[in-house]
């Protein structure tokens, strides 16, 4: 069993969310057969844990609760329950329960003060931000995380979640550039980090929002096309017919619709786009 808790944590951490989750529901049912309560609490919350970058919200809340109920049964500590818990609330705010998310947060940053636990508080100011645009204010809750993400982190899949949070916020805002290029930040950090679980997750949420090409015209489509193909500035003005310089102004406003910084990651987008639509 714990062989099988063990490959659901690597799994989960450099692998695919899905396969953990397969290990897990082995481990529970391994740990459940042998009566190890113990056993079945830790898969129980790795799965719940599994279940977030998979959208499983409902399932996660489910399991860090039976988890909670184990642990409580026992009567020993929680299985890293301090960084659990930020999960656990972020289910349950996402779930329509964000006045227990609020509990469980408050008594989570107490600790993770008294532990000193970096980490731990920036997903609980994360998740409080969360609360915060899910009980009214998403405009608000997006500005104040912004603000108060570091450029660097020491758990970079902790920072890398913040920003893939920042991205939900501003579509919650209504702020569809700014959550593009929150979610384009968030799949940079998860690719940076090795996660590739919560970098699928990212891409999903990055196809789904789109590039804004919709509203883009027909020379700047065109002009999209021949930068996927690999044209370069020159080699699209002789095709269309245009000045470099007009080219360059076709670019500039597609970075800017797209909150891309440059062709490279503007035809990242687009294809991105197209594979999700």
């Amino acid at each position: 069993m714990e062989g099988l808790i063990t490959l659901g944590l690597t799994e989960l951490a450099a692998g695919s969310a899905r396969q953990a989750v397969a290990y897990f529901d082995d481990a529970v049912a391994a740990g459940e057969k042998a009566d190890d309560l113990g056993g079945v609490a830790l898969a129980l919350a790795g799965r719940g844990r599994a279940h977030l970058p998979l959208g499983g919200v409902a399932a996660a809340v489910r399991d860090f609760e039976r988890a909670r109920v184990l642990v409580a049964r026992l009567g020993v500590p929680e299985p890293d329950g301090t960084t659990i818990d930020v999960d656990f609330a972020e289910a349950l705010a996402l779930n329509g329960e964000p006045d227990r998310a609020r509990h469980i947060l408050a008594d989570t940053r107490c600790r993770a003060e008294r532990e000193d636990r970096p980490g731990v508080l920036l997903g609980v100011a994360r998740v409080e931000a969360l609360v915060a645009a899910v009980t009214g204010d998403p405009r608000g809750a997006a500005d104040g995380l912004r603000a108060a993400l570091p450029a660097e982190h020491r758990h970079p899949v902790e920072l890398a979640r913040a920003w893939g949070t920042l991205g939900d916020l501003e579509t919650r805002a209504r702020r569809p550039g700014r959550a593009r290029a929150a979610w384009a930040e968030a799949a940079r950090r998860f690719e940076a980090a090795g996660c590739p679980s919560w970098l699928e997750y990212a891409n999903q949420r990055l196809a789904r929002l789109g590039t804004g090409e919709r509203a883009t015209s027909d020379t700047e489509r065109h002009i999209l096309d021949l930068v996927l193909g690999g044209s370069s500035n020159r080699e699209i003005a002789v095709r269309l017919h245009l000045s470099v310089k007009a080219v360059e102004a076709n670019l500039t406003r597609l970075y800017r619709r797209t909150n891309t910084r440059n062709r490279s990651e503007l035809a990242h987008r687009v294809r991105l786009h197209r594979q999700g639509g």
